[in-house]
């Protein structure tokens, strides 16, 4: 059996590895000239909250190995709102691994497009294939349900491994926006959620506002962004016998925008029900489903009081046990009572907010981060 998939990202790549590790062949199309190709060497985070099974362990477990890219695992973190000053999070296991995305060295996306190679997954780069030629469809976000954006820059550095959540809406409208730093490399962005307008001033607020809180070195610096969707809808899985996986399933955390975890799992599980004939629809549903709704129920505790307290709420919990934030965290994406109560709310107002983001995303310094 031949399996083909539509787009080259983590979700496309795991679908494919998957598939020949299940001993069938992979072809996978990627209308871009190679893997990683709508990222500038961002660092990104893999979530390992969501779940008490280590987010590595996860991966590795489907036969997707993470050897193969840079991973640094954090297990402090720096909240701040930019006025009282500095609180500080420490775990016991870490809190998030942090990889590069796009065509750089150590890449997430190049290290899944070595691995599917040398596993004989062929790639088609710069391909005109559509979704009707494939069985599997992982082409990331879909530009009509865009509803954030984020906007900063990577560069080299001096300046000691570090992670910063800064929660201000004039740095990061509804969002939050974060310095990073791992071995000599550094990321500075801000993420907007819904007035997508507000991007480009929001990431002069937050070079002010790191800028007076922090001396740290700046060397080569490359402009990078990107966007994020998600989507709650009953075809989101399967549409005409297709299986869709990761964002273009509409997987991504509503809260925060962490999506990666589920792209890989997503990709590997649509490959698993297609090669076994199982009802893949039903079986993403019952993994992803009240995960979501969490995710959504949360954005919404963000938006109306939970960012004021977060710094000061993860820093108490910290405070008593260093398992206490790590079990703070997964509460807020468990199946509960709350969650459950509060989603069709939030799916209401967030479906409002796709109207906004969509009205935005012609709008000049943004749109480049939407490519």
């Amino acid at each position: 059996m031949e399996v083909k998939i539509l787009g080259a990202g983590p979700a496309g790549l795991s679908a494919a590895i998957t598939a020949v590790r299940r001993g069938n062949e992979a072809v996978v199309y990627e209308r871009r000239a190679d893997c990683g190709g709508r990222f500038k060497g961002d660092l990104q985070g893999l979530e390992n909250w969501s779940s008490k099974i280590d987010v590595l362990e996860e991966f590795e477990s489907r036969g997707i190995r993470t050897s193969g890219f840079y991973t640094a695992p954090f297990r402090e973190l720096l909240l701040t709102e930019g006025r009282r000053g500095l609180r500080r999070v420490e775990t016991s296991r870490p809190m998030f691994y942090l990889v590069k995305r796009g065509i750089v060295e150590g890449s997430i996306d190049q290290g899944l497009k070595k691995q599917a190679i040398e596993m004989g997954v062929r790639i088609e780069f710069n391909s005109c294939k559509t979704e009707k030629d494939v069985d599997i469809v992982a082409t990331g976000p879909r530009r009509e349900r865009i509803v954030a954006v984020d906007k900063g820059i990577v560069f080299s550095t001096s300046t000691e491994d570090i992670a910063v959540a800064l929660i201000n809406d004039k740095a990061a409208y509804k969002a939050y926006a974060y310095l990073l730093v791992t071995g000599g490399y550094g990321c500075m962005c801000t993420v907007v959620f819904g007035d997508l307008k507000k991007l480009d001033e929001s990431f002069e607020e937050t070079v002010r506002a790191f800028g007076g809180m922090f001396r740290f070195e700046v060397k080569n610096p490359v402009p990078v962004g990107g966007s994020a969707s998600f989507y709650m809808g009953a075809d989101g899985f399967v549409r005409n016998g297709r299986f869709y996986a990761g964002e273009a399933a509409g997987l991504q955390d509503a809260a925060f925008g962490f999506g990666i975890r589920s792209a890989v799992i997503s990709g590997s599980m649509a490959t698993e029900s297609l090669i076994d004939g199982k009802d893949y629809k039903k079986e993403a549903r019952g993994k992803y489903m009240r995960y979501m709704e969490a995710t959504f129920t949360l954005r919404l505790l963000w938006e109306h009081g939970l960012a004021r307290i977060y710094p000061d709420l993860y820093n108490a919990a910290g405070k008593i046990n260093k398992e206490m934030p790590l079990w703070l965290s997964g509460l807020f994406y468990r199946d509960t009572l709350i969650n459950r109560g509060l989603f069709p709310l939030a799916q209401r107002i967030l479906g409002d907010r796709r109207e906004e983001g969509r009205s935005a995303t012609g709008v000049e310094g943004s749109k480049a981060f939407m490519e």
